[in-house]
């Protein structure tokens, strides 16, 4: 899911793996 952290930015980049690392 990198083209989705590329099209948000870091900042929702480092939101969005903490999510994905919560859920798996």
């Amino acid at each position: 899911k990198v083209y989705l952290v590329g099209r948000r930015g870091p900042a929702q980049a480092a939101c969005t793996a903490k999510e994905l690392r919560e859920i798996l």
